[in-house]
């Protein structure tokens, strides 16, 4: 245990920053003669507000906040960049730093298109130099502006994640294409074994149920699990609800669907979007007894492909009452829900309005949103 507060080095964990937790972030201080080695951490948290590649994390020791850091990790490039950390100097020599570095890099590991990790540092910090050597960073030399740069390799990634099929390829960059600011968004081909994916609280909360329902249900969550990790919230278990819905963390609005082949995650922090829905679809014509079902005189499918217009309002339905079911806690019927594809919103028969986003191919998904105070 670390002397005088009863936390160790496990007790460390990396959050997003929230609006509960930001002046804390910016009250944190280095010791005077650390102070030029590292900027200001509200200075940080500005240029993270303009940054879209930016990922601000807190360090937390138990319920403390002990440190800061922020990285990024562009999806067209195969390299992350630390280039903020500092642990508060009142929480200093406690283990802390090496502790949330291994937290940063393990959250880098999980993001399948990063290959390296550099970091910048004064020449003359002596700590961070160990600091980093210790994880294995080596030296490359000065930048223009005098700061030491050191890369490390991370270890080849799991099989899983780099042999991504075609058709997840193509999925990702279409569902890429129509996620709105602020929303993640993933898919993943089911395999033999996703059921491995689902955590024990995950696990004891789905009902026993045949094997391949298991196997979507892990394969959904897995991607869930690193959608969430690259908000920072981590080793949470994404429990299923009596009514079935998956409970988010605290703060998290999100969604999982699957067919019988493909499984789709979409989340996002609450604030401009107040909730998410989705759900995906083979790219075929709806049968036309369940057309009969599902549609209405005011559904409006104009602007749809008139081949998939009928998969495609069967799937907004599907999403829209994911995203309003949180909010409304009310049972809709395909009846008591109106999609205009041609204006991209929904309405239901309580008033409330979603917004839709939709891509046909490989796959039919669509995304469905609740805007903030949207009635």
């Amino acid at each position: 245990m670390t002397k005088g507060i009863g936390l160790n080095t496990g007790d460390i964990r990396l959050v997003a920053v929230t609006e509960a937790n930001r002046a804390l972030v910016t009250a944190l201080e280095l010791a005077p003669e650390q102070r030029d080695f590292v900027a200001g951490n509200a200075d940080s948290l500005e240029e993270a507000g303009t940054d879209e590649d930016a990922r601000p994390r807190v360090v937390m020791a138990g319920d403390r906040v002990v440190g800061f850091l922020m990285y990024e990790a562009p999806p067209d490039d195969d390299e992350a960049r630390i280039y903020r950390f500092m642990i508060d100097r009142a929480s200093q020599g406690k283990g802390y730093g090496k502790a949330a570095l291994r937290k940063v890099l393990d959250e880098i590991q999980g993001l399948s298109h990063i290959s390296h990790v550099s970091i910048c540092y004064e020449p003359e910090n002596d700590a961070a130099r160990n600091l980093y050597r210790s994880a294995g960073f080596v030296e490359e030399g000065l930048d223009e502006d005098g700061e030491m740069i050191a890369d490390l390799a991370l270890p080849a990634p799991d099989a899983r994640v780099v042999m991504r099929l075609p058709e997840e390829i193509a999925l990702a960059e279409a569902i890429a294409a129509i996620a709105p600011s602020g929303v993640r968004i993933g898919c993943r081909m089911i395999r033999d074994g996703d059921d491995a994916h689902l955590l024990p609280g995950e696990a004891h909360s789905i009902p026993a149920r045949q094997p391949g329902m298991r196997r979507a249900s892990g394969a959904a969550r897995w991607i869930a699990h690193g959608l969430l990790a690259e908000l920072g919230v981590g080793d949470v278990a994404i429990l299923r609800s009596p009514t079935g819905a998956p409970v988010w963390p605290d703060g998290i609005t999100g969604s999982l669907a699957h067919d019988d082949d493909m499984a789709v995650a979409a989340i996002a922090p609450i604030g401009d979007i107040a909730s998410l829905g989705i759900d995906v679809e083979p790219a075929q014509p709806l049968p036309d007894d369940i057309l009969a079902l599902v549609t209405t005189p005011a559904d409006r499918t104009d602007a749809a492909d008139r081949h998939l217009a009928g998969r495609i309002l069967f799937a907004a339905k599907e999403a829209v009452y994911k995203a309003v079911y949180p909010l409304d806690r009310e049972v809709l019927g395909y009846e008591d829900i109106t999609i205009d594809l041609n204006a991209g919103h929904a309405t239901t028969k309580t008033g409330r309005k979603a917004s839709l986003a939709y891509c046909v191919a490989p796959r039919v998904v669509v995304l469905a949103f609740v805007e903030k105070n949207a009635r």
